[in-house]
């Protein structure tokens, strides 16, 4: 068990990374990028960009919980970030940049996916409890 946990682990630490990658990256582009835009547009897409942040340190919270205990509860709330941030901080991103909204709900549909994804990790980290 302990290296398909280790196996697992390293497959969340890998997409925890590449959303930090990421995360720098539209973060230089919205404090550079999107001059002359509503100041209403920039915050949107810089809320964006820290609801991301913050959900990929998550991530990396669950990389480091899987490769403990590999709890099913643990990994499906990193999928619920993953999606979460896709779904979230995309809306917000591609409205930031064009002011127009892709989907209309995604960006609410992407936070309430996002809280299934804390209320995963809560309950998946109570499962564990006295199992060491």
């Amino acid at each position: 068990m302990g290296n398909k946990n280790k196996e697992r682990a390293r497959g969340w630490m890998i997409i925890a990374a590449l959303n930090g990658f990421m995360v720098v990256g539209m973060g230089a582009y919205g404090a550079h990028g999107l001059s002359g835009q509503a100041d209403y547009l920039v915050d949107s897409f810089n809320t964006g960009v820290q609801y991301q942040m913050w959900h990929g340190l998550a991530l990396m919270g669950v990389a480091w919980m899987v490769q403990q205990t590999g709890n099913l509860y643990i990994r499906l709330s990193g999928a619920a970030f993953t999606l979460g941030n896709i779904t979230f901080s995309g809306t917000l991103y591609v409205f930031g940049m064009t002011g127009d909204v892709p989907f209309q709900g995604a960006a609410p549909a992407g936070g309430m996916i996002l809280m299934a994804g804390w209320a995963l990790l809560a309950f998946g980290s109570w499962r564990e409890r006295g199992r060491d």
